[in-house]
């Protein structure tokens, strides 16, 4: 193990950098804790986010983009031509992130039945619906956010009810990510590479089971 400032570098596992907290003790007893162990009612909105939409042209990666770029997007692309699509950034369990530095942008299944943008909420367009048309038969989509499928009610799950037949992954806890933020500055983040890549322990759903 190197340490470097307040991250640990562990080349013995895939060059992945893990922060701990830099107030220390007086965080509390766990070092790496996260929003005070409540990550249902608070986010982690540090960083920047990744959508890896891949079509049956190649992959179009989206860096750091919004809600009305997301959409620009994927309007953009023709029906069934989506064969994949995974949201790596932030989250729980009601959200996934998209955007830049201190960003409350994403979905969010907030609404019963719904997924949607969190720039329009119900008066736009519901993300699910939107991509729907989009995906070829059994496309998988993954939310790769800390939380995003974790206890029984979920957006992962939600997002599989609206998607039937295509099965919806997310991340039953925190997952590990190739970016570095600074808790006193949530604008303030260090990405090792040009994207965002992550990983976690998965739940996978198929029309909400």
């Amino acid at each position: 193990m190197v340490r470097i400032r307040k991250t640990d570098d562990l080349p013995q596992c895939c060059r992945l950098w893990l922060n701990r907290d830099p107030l220390g003790l007086a965080g509390g007893l766990n070092l790496y804790g996260y929003v005070g162990n409540d990550p249902i009612n608070g986010i982690d909105p540090f960083g920047l986010s990744t959508i890896r939409i891949t079509t049956t042209n190649g992959v179009q990666t989206l860096v750091d983009a919004t809600p009305p770029e997301v959409r620009q997007a994927i309007a953009a692309l023709q029906d069934g031509s989506i064969t994949a699509l995974e949201i790596v950034g932030h989250g729980n369990q009601n959200f996934a992130s998209m955007g830049k530095g201190a960003t409350d942008q994403g979905i969010t299944d907030i609404y019963p039945g719904k997924v949607v943008y969190t720039d329009t909420l119900m008066n736009g367009p519901d993300f699910a619906q939107q991509i729907l048309s989009k995906l070829a038969p059994k496309a998988p989509v993954t939310l790769t956010a800390c939380h995003t499928a974790r206890g029984k009610d979920n957006i992962a799950r939600s997002l599989s009810i609206e998607l039937p037949d295509h099965p919806v992954s997310g991340l039953t806890g925190f997952g590990l990510s190739n970016e570095l933020g600074n808790p006193f500055n949530r604008d303030e983040y260090i990405r090792l590479g040009s994207e965002n890549h992550g990983f976690g322990i998965t739940q996978t759903y198929l029309n909400g089971k």
